[in-house]
């Protein structure tokens, strides 16, 4: 009837379920991150020891390449400027293999990290085989499905139905007070 009464009166507590709520929700948002990372990580670690395995096989080419054109060279069959190309080549693609080599290792260091395991220790990533089941919603039905479950936005959209209950609490602050003071005294 008067100010603070109904559900204001019970505002700490339903603030403090929604808190807790959102943090739930929030944790849950963050674990699901970090596993998407975790994954990312290693396929990028896949991608790197790949790179590595490149960068090998170019060098062998480049190297093959300007043992012949220095063997060409030393015929007199090609100017000597192009084998002295060639071992710049060599030079650059050796750099470009340690280049890889130490990303590749910069890179475990930090994903052993990440998992908590010691930067010391050595560990071998492998690949895996990984089948991805196929969709069997719609794509209209899975945008649908994503802005209903995604926890960011229930947090959002929870936080405006806050911010409706604070307006009306804070109309229920605008109401009259009804204070009733009483005293009874007798002689004796």
């Amino acid at each position: 009837l008067l100010r603070g009464a109904g559900m204001v009166a019970q505002e700490n507590l339903i603030q403090s379920e929604r808190n807790l709520i959102y943090a739930a929700r929030s944790f849950e948002r963050f674990r699901r991150q970090f596993l998407v990372d975790i994954a990312t990580d290693y396929f990028d670690l896949l991608q790197a020891q790949q790179q590595i395995v490149n960068r090998q096989l170019q060098l062998e080419n480049v190297a093959a390449f300007a043992r012949r054109a220095e063997a060409l060279a030393e015929a007199g069959r090609q100017p000597y400027i192009d084998a002295q190309e060639a071992q710049t080549e060599v030079l650059s693609s050796q750099d470009s293999l340690i280049s890889a080599r130490q990303s590749y290792a910069l890179s475990l260091d930090r994903f052993k990290v990440r998992l908590g395991i010691p930067a010391e220790q050595t560990i071998e990533v492998l690949p895996a085989e990984i089948i991805v089941p196929t969709l069997l919603l719609e794509p209209e039905t899975a945008q649908t499905a994503a802005l209903a479950y995604r926890l960011d936005l229930q947090n959002q959209r929870d936080q405006v139905e806050d911010a409706q209950r604070g307006v009306k609490n804070a109309r229920n602050g605008l109401l009259p007070d009804l204070d009733f003071d009483a005293s009874l005294g007798l002689n004796t």
